[in-house]
């Protein structure tokens, strides 16, 4: 009572009571002693006043590293140098490959992707970058070594890879076996709307091999899809769902908390429905302002939204999931069955990253490529260049990070990965500190910890302590 008490003055001093009282009406009520239990330890008992609006809010991700520093080499100079790197790897060690299409049939005004609608000349743009594609994957086909060792998924992301046509697909995956080496295990993926996705399609994917798809369902609630500009019904999308299912393969979606109208039991009601036909994946995340949404979220005033109303819905997403039997699969991802999300977790298994197309980031050991923008890219392709913005070799310093980057992101950190990188020490008071804000729990067994919702919403805060521990002057973050 103590405690329900303390909350209810924070609570009270902070926001209308009617919100809050709203908010705490929408959670099921055997999940809110869990989240009132995360939430209190996330409480500073040394200050008089305890803001839980500010400190939800605390929250941030890490800028990936080519956008804080210099790199270190010129497009055309990080091909030179990545032409030896992957052939200096081990012949058995897999990689993966990542394919980006920046095209969208209508540009979603929430998304923060790097995609754009086309209008004119769209099957000139279409047959350009289709050409493109084949012809880079032609260039990394040229590294023999490269190609012996085995692929584990290609992930066609976007934008909407079906922007592309089958045809055009059937060329890009008919180029991609041709010069790499595949096996009966390689898991191909695509991201789509549901509004482009057709038996006809699934079944002609379903010959090129692919076995696994992420749909951008957003929400199932009629309000918010319209708000959203999503034009199918409810029923279509979870029709189209149970197809793909019926074909079997893998189906995710994401759970996107902050969408305008987007709150409880709608969200939990659609997370039941999309259980129900076969949904094996969950990607849980806040709705984040950038430059390229920001007049969506004026036209909705999401701006306004408290970010504490944000958390518990958060909390819950992720509270009735685990109820159901999922499990993190990543940080933000939970999981069952099949899903193994292969795409988004190589960096656990110490793959490299093959990145293909406009914008995509890749590596190589610890070689860091990114390429240019749409028609910078094209162009680099017409001068029979692979489309590079530039090259970066991770220092000592920044390699350390990685690994505890990996291990956090991963959803599993294991204490011994801290141990061997920045010693017994801080790996344990670190450990402690997250244990004590209930980010981390330790599994039953207690050979493992696991990131709790507390720990998936604060995974910037995490990052940052792990940063921090770092032992150099020159780390740059």
């Amino acid at each position: 009572m103590q405690l329900c008490r303390a909350y209810r003055d924070v609570f009270l001093s902070l926001l209308a009571p009617q919100l809050i009282m709203n908010v705490w009406d929408e959670v099921p009520q055997e999940y809110i002693a869990i989240i009132k239990d995360q939430l209190g330890a996330l409480e500073d008992k040394t200050e008089r006043h305890n803001n839980l609006e500010q400190i939800v809010g605390r929250r941030w991700m890490p800028k990936p590293l080519w956008a804080v520093r210099n790199y270190d080499h010129d497009g055309i100079e990080a091909w030179e140098k990545l032409s030896g790197i992957p052939s200096s790897h081990s012949r058995i060690t897999p990689y993966c490959i990542y394919i980006h299409v920046p095209f969208c049939r209508a540009r979603c005004g929430y998304c923060d992707c790097y995609a754009f609608p086309l209008s004119k000349n769209e099957q000139r743009h279409i047959q350009q970058y289709t050409d493109a594609l084949v012809q880079e994957i032609e260039m990394w086909g040229s590294q023999e070594l490269l190609k012996e060792r085995i692929i584990s998924t290609v992930h066609f992301g976007g934008g909407t890879p079906l922007m592309l046509g089958i045809s055009n697909l059937d060329r890009i995956v008919n180029a991609l076996k041709h010069n790499f080496c595949f096996s009966s295990k390689t898991e191909l993926a695509f991201e789509t709307t549901s509004s482009m996705l057709t038996e006809e399609i699934l079944a002609s994917f379903n010959q090129l091999g692919f076995s696994r798809i992420h749909i951008g369902v957003q929400s199932l609630q009629e309000d918010v899809r319209k708000k959203i500009g999503r034009r199918e019904s409810p029923k279509t999308v979870l029709e189209k769902i149970r197809c793909a299912v019926r074909f079997g393969w893998i189906v995710s979606t994401d759970v996107i908390i902050g969408l305008p109208g987007y709150r409880n039991p709608g969200i939990l009601d659609d997370l039941d429905s999309l259980m129900e036909n076969g949904v094996e994946g969950f990607s849980i995340y806040e709705l984040v302002q950038s430059p390229r949404n920001r007049l969506f979220f004026d036209q909705f005033h999401l701006t306004q939204q408290p970010i504490l109303d944000k958390f518990i819905m958060f909390q819950t997403a992720f509270q009735h999931l685990l109820k159901h039997g999922f499990e993190n699969c990543l940080y933000n991802h939970l999981s069952k069955h099949r899903d193994k999300n292969l795409y988004f977790t190589s960096p656990s298994r110490h793959e490299d990253l093959l990145g293909i197309g406009t914008i995509a980031d890749g590596y190589f050991g610890n070689f860091q490529y990114r390429h240019s923008t749409y028609l910078a890219y094209l162009k680099s392709i017409s001068e029979k260049n692979p489309g590079f913005e530039g090259g970066l070799v991770r220092s000592a310093a920044e390699d350390v990070y990685r690994q505890l980057e990996v291990e956090i992101r991963s959803g599993k950190p294991d204490p011994l990965v801290f141990v061997a990188n920045i010693g017994y020490e801080k790996s344990m008071d670190l450990f402690a500190k997250w244990i004590r804000l209930k980010m981390i729990c330790v599994d039953p067994s207690g050979d493992s910890c696991t990131l709790t919702p507390n720990g998936a919403w604060f995974i910037g805060k995490l990052l940052s302590d792990a940063a921090e521990n770092i032992d150099t002057t020159t780390f740059i973050y």
